[in-house]
């Protein structure tokens, strides 16, 4: 429950009962439905975001989609060797394609 109230503090929708309970429901199905991960800090995020548009059920699937057809899932295990490898391809594009952002990033 810590990271619910770390979860997009500075929006009111997950300063109430109401945004954290569904927040809290979507999380608890995909940790359920994911065994494989559980619950990893990170994911709260992308389901608060997919909350902000989406009703609890469809943020489910919708979160269920991106962790099982886009592999999305990948970013949460083994360490979070995924999400390092996507920060450097990410460094990469910026340093070719947009040097100055990378500017500011620095």
């Amino acid at each position: 429950t810590k990271d619910l109230d770390r979860t997009l503090p500075e929006y009111d929708k997950f300063s109430t009962e109401e945004g954290t309970n569904a927040l809290l429901k979507v999380l608890v199905a995909i940790s359920n439905t994911q065994k494989d991960v559980g619950y990893v800090q990170g994911m709260n995020s992308i389901a608060g975001v997919l909350l902000f548009r989406l009703k609890e059920e469809d943020a489910f699937w919708t979160l269920l989609y991106m962790m099982e057809k886009l592999d999305v899932k990948q970013i949460f295990i083994n360490d979070f060797k995924k999400a390092g490898l996507l920060n450097y391809q990410l460094k990469v594009f910026l340093d070719y394609f947009l040097p100055k952002m990378t500017e500011l990033f620095d």
